[in-house]
Formats: C-alpha cells, structure tokens, sequence
C-alpha cells in the first residue's frame, strides 16, 4: 500500500500537461511548476526550449526524456530527486503518459516512494471528444492503433458491441487507411475528426465513417494530426 499526500516535500518529479498547439492554453500552475523546478527533461528538448523562451523562463536546464531513452533517463531523473531536487518533465505536447512518454518514469519512481504528481493540462483526446458530438458518459482511450489494416481491424472488433465512445489518435499519413479499415471492423458508424486541435486551423470533421473518407479522398492534402 502507499499513501501520497500534499504537501509535497523537496525532491518531487512534476509531470507537466503544456499546451498542444495555442501556448494560452498553459496553466498559471504549469508555469509556477516549470520555474521552481530545478532541472526540466522535455520529450523534445528544443520544442520545451521554445516554450520555456516563449513563457519568459530562463536559465533552465533541460534535458532529454523520450521513448528511446526512456529507461536510462528514469533513473537518473530518479536519482535526481533522491537528491532533493524537484523535477518537470514535459511531453512534446499536451499530458505526459498519455500517448507520450510518462508512464515508465511514473511506474519506476514510485518503486523508489517518490511522489509524482500532475499538473493539468490540455488533453488532445478529452479536448476532442467533448467538442465530437458522441457521448461522453463512458469512453475508451486507445493510444495509436496499429498501422497495416489487420491488425487493426483485430484490435477494433473487440469494441464492436460496446456502447461507450471510442478515441484514437492518427497521422495524417494514414488517417484515410485506417478509416477504411474503422468501417471494415466497426460498419459505417457516426464518427468525429478533430484535427489541429486549439491551432488557428482547427477543424472538426462530424459524420459517418464514409462521408467522412469521402471528404478527406476529396481534399490535395490532409494535414494535421487527427483526434478520432
């Protein structure tokens, strides 16, 4: 059993929800938490540099935590706040362990009783469900479906007879792909693109799976990555 309560001593790792596309989207805590942390690991350390720059925060030391790394980094982050000195970690956009790097620096820090605490921030598949339409009594998060069709198609069949709302994430590389291979699996069901979530092009795409194959075959380019 463990307990994890405020307040939060020296030596706490902070994962920090950063906005995902408009930069009004930072909490005043987030930008509280960045300041006082003594180091900063970024999924993307020239994308966090941007971001601290962009919220006057200056001298920071920023390190790399990202998928191919993610082990090693954990321990040393770690051993860091073993110290007694608090950490940040931020993804490249968005909340840290969802869909992004987070959870295993999360799972190993608590092995060792270091607090770990979130500090909200935007969310892509939140963001993207509450503005779809569908219901958001219940839902499901499935990360990146698989690429080839498949896979895919096995990966959707188990939530074929449920009644809650399902998310995922896609590339625009593949987006029209796995649609198609949505409708094979699911049938021609209502569905919601969000694409370029809070960014000056945002756009929500509402209808069933094939009108909305339809319109992304019709358009010279699909850009953006898609909320679905």
């Amino acid at each position: 059993m463990q307990i994890q309560q405020a307040p939060y001593q020296k030596g706490t790792i902070y994962l920090v929800g950063v906005p995902i596309g408009n930069i009004d989207d930072i909490s005043y805590r987030a930008v509280k938490v960045l300041k006082k942390a003594e180091i900063i690991f970024a999924e993307d350390t020239r994308r966090a540099k941007n971001l601290l720059q962009s919220l006057e925060i200056k001298d920071k030391q920023v390190y790399a935590h990202h998928e191919h790394n993610e082990v090693a980094s954990a321990k040393g982050i770690i051993e860091i706040a073993e110290e007694g000195r608090d950490v940040a970690f931020v993804s490249d956009a968005g909340m840290p362990a969802i869909a992004d790097p987070g959870f295993v620096l999360s799972k190993m820090a608590l092995e060792k009783d270091i607090n770990i605490v979130p500090i909200s921030g935007p969310c892509a598949a939140i963001m993207g469900l509450v503005a779809s339409g569908l219901s958001t009594s219940s839902f499901t998060f499935l990360g990146f479906l698989p690429r080839a069709e498949g896979p895919i198609i096995k990966k959707l069949e188990d939530y074929k007879k449920v009644s809650e709302t399902v998310i995922f994430y896609e590339s625009p590389k593949r987006i029209i792909k796995t649609l198609k291979a949505v409708e094979k699996a699911l049938g021609n069901r209502k569905i919601c693109l969000a694409r370029e979530i809070t960014k000056i092009y945002e756009e929500y795409i509402r209808g069933t799976v094939s009108e909305c194959i339809a319109e992304l075959e019709s358009r010279d380019k699909v850009l953006g990555e898609f909320c679905v």
